[in-house]
């Protein structure tokens, strides 16, 4: 009975090869909500490539600035001199010649307006 009881034992421990899921394991966070669809840009005929793509990066910067305040305050911004009164920002960047940051609170998203 002895070692009928350590062959079932052993027979236990060993397993069947298939690990069991971690339990203690951390869920990984949500994704992150979609910002919208985008409505597409025209490129500046005159404006190197590199420009019109730093011009996008440095407005999807100041999206998600413009989005973390609003989410942390609890309102959209009127101005965007908001932000940096509030530390969101060392200052505000220069806009292309003509051309002038504006909010658009519908979408929470910063876009370009002519002057």
């Amino acid at each position: 009975m002895k070692a009928l009881s350590i062959l079932v034992l052993a027979g236990l421990l060993a397993g069947c090869g298939d690990k069991p899921a971690s339990t203690d394991a951390k869920d990984p966070a949500p994704p992150a909500a979609p910002a919208g669809p985008r409505e597409p840009k025209a490129a500046d005929s005159n404006a190197p490539a590199g420009a019109v793509a730093d011009e996008q990066a440095l407005l999807d910067h100041l999206t998600q600035t413009l989005r973390k305040f609003s989410a942390e305050k609890q309102r959209v911004p009127t101005q965007l001199n908001e932000l940096v009164t509030a530390g969101y920002l060392p200052s505000l960047p220069a806009a292309p010649a003509g051309k002038q940051f504006t909010i658009n609170p519908k979408r929470v998203e910063v876009i370009l307006a002519d002057k």
